[in-house]
């Protein structure tokens, strides 16, 4: 009796179920969803080359004829975004490309093996649905055939770095600026020292950058400021406190000569990145005593070799005579060697000294007991007799630049913000002159900010390259100047860049 119930109650229920009317919606249709007209395509660039995408969106229905739009795409409802990711380091956060609907932008994403996974991200706003688009970029080495590197100051002593040069694809000027903010470089305050060039180092070609707050460098390809960059993290061959806000470098008879505020010069040797100490001692052998420690000018020269008498020449201003250095990368010297008397040029104040065509020194000094100035050469090591005497060279203490051209050897000077150069009299002696810019007289130079010899990117001829700023920014110029051969008080402007920084040094490669 009791099974009857549940049979009979199980019946009724069914018997209810089948009575009941569905009301319900069904009438399904297709959800409208954003597509592009053309899919984005893998692409290789080069890295810093600019890129431009403009996809085309439509809002198309779902399961409905694809080649029919739904409504008209209106891009003011939607929210965008393209981001790079890294499709080996997957932790690599991902960097944004752009958040408009058009990407137009120079890409400096590092060089890489593989491919970079792009993604174009829509987003309506009012759903908050997002349609993502895919596509792989390449980034390619190599965008630059040769180019100068412009290290610039502003007021407040940022420094950062301009690129200009040759396009390897196209073959097109083109000129890069922020290199320095973008590329990560930490230490970019207390004004600009210097910008080196350097292709044969431990390390891969790099740009060494120094600034009143240290030295370092970035890679050429990225332009790529990396942790561990920094001078100061070098091996010492002997520890000891160094003073890595260095002034200059030179590279100079095989080796990386590293110049300090405090008068001192640190050989580095290139092939194994090692920095030796200082080569301000003289050994026990020449002062008869013990060792002595010098406070060397500024300057290095001399010839290239040091097989023989030859050498670097430097100056001590403590007890003011010339000395030698003989180090080389396959023998690093921490000690100088004594000259002979005949070419120790003692008692002077070194206002400049440079190397000019081979082995040969321009110097131009003021002997200390009779106030007087003169300009001196070396062959090598040697002195060369008849020094000139400069009748107005108290006009050089005013300079604040100079440089001797290579290979003619003419000095020139900034002085009161104009160019000069040195002249050689009829009568042995020689004068301070302002020189003359014969394609384009009577121009007046903005003030001047470096003055420098480079040869230029398309030809192996040296010039004499003088940067200017008027104050404000862009305002920078470059000048590339020639000197007549047979007067070095004509030269040309051979080319004028514009729209620059303030230039403090530059280089090339």
């Amino acid at each position: 009796m009791k099974n009857l119930k549940i049979t009979l109650s199980l019946l009724v229920a069914i018997t209810a179920a089948a009575c009941y009317q569905d009301k319900g919606n069904y009438d399904y249709r297709p959800i409208p969803e954003v597509r592009l007209t053309t899919p984005l395509r893998d692409t290789t660039i080069s890295r810093g080359q600019r890129l431009t995408l403009h996809p085309e969106l439509k809002i198309l229905l779902v399961n409905a004829d694809t080649t029919t739009p739904a409504a008209t795409f209106n891009p003011d409802n939607y929210t965008y975004s393209w981001k790079a990711y890294d499709r080996i380091i997957t932790e690599m956060t991902p960097v944004e490309l752009s958040v408009t609907p058009v990407l137009d932008t120079n890409i400096y994403l590092p060089v890489n093996t593989n491919p970079y996974k792009i993604i174009f991200a829509v987003t309506e706003k009012t759903t908050s649905v997002t349609r993502e688009f895919m596509f792989n970029l390449k980034i390619q080495a190599g965008r630059y055939q040769n180019a100068w590197l412009y290290l610039t100051e502003e007021d407040d002593g940022t420094v950062d770095l301009i690129v200009r040069g040759t396009e390897a694809a196209t073959g097109d000027i083109i000129q890069e600026n922020g290199v320095l903010a973008r590329s990560g470089f930490p230490h970019r305050g207390k004004g600009a020292k210097f910008i080196y060039w350097y292709t044969a180092n431990y390390i891969t070609p790099c740009i060494i950058i120094g600034t009143g707050e240290a030295t370092g460098y970035i890679d050429k390809e990225n332009f790529e400021w990396k942790e561990g960059n920094l001078v100061a993290r070098t091996m010492m061959a002997v520890p000891q406190p160094v003073d890595y806000t260095f002034e200059k470098i030179v590279y100079y008879g095989g080796l990386l000569h590293w110049f300090d505020s405090r008068g001192s010069i640190l050989p580095m040797a290139p092939t194994t990145g090692i920095m030796y100490p200082p080569y301000t001692i003289l050994p026990p052998a020449l002062t008869g005593a013990g060792y002595d420690t010098l406070r060397l000018a500024p300057f290095l020269a001399g010839a290239t070799s040091t097989t023989g008498t030859n050498g670097q020449l430097v100056y001590d201003t403590k007890n003011p005579k010339m000395y030698l250095y003989k180090g080389s990368s396959a023998a690093i010297k921490t000690t100088l060697d004594a000259l002979p008397p005949e070419n120790q040029l003692p008692g002077h104040q070194i206002l400049h000294m440079q190397y000019y065509t081979s082995s040969r020194t321009s110097i131009a000094a003021k002997k200390l007991d009779d106030g007087k100035y003169y300009r001196y050469l070396y062959a090598g090591s040697v002195l060369q007799p008849n020094p000139e005497e400069i009748t107005n060279g108290q006009l050089l203490e005013q300079a604040d630049y100079f440089e001797c051209d290579n290979p003619n050897g003419f000095l020139y000077a900034v002085i009161n913000n104009k160019l000069h150069a040195y002249r050689t009299n009829m009568d042995g002696t020689g004068a301070i002159r302002e020189v003359t810019i014969t394609n384009r007289p009577g121009i007046v130079f903005d003030p001047v900010s470096y003055l420098g010899r480079f040869t230029t990117i398309t030809s192996t001829s040296s010039y004499i390259m003088l940067a200017t700023y008027a104050g404000t920014k862009g305002s920078g110029k470059i000048y590339y100047l020639k000197p007549d051969p047979t007067e070095p008080l004509n030269l040309t402007i051979e080319e004028e860049i514009t729209g620059l920084d303030r230039v403090k040094s530059l280089s090339r490669f």
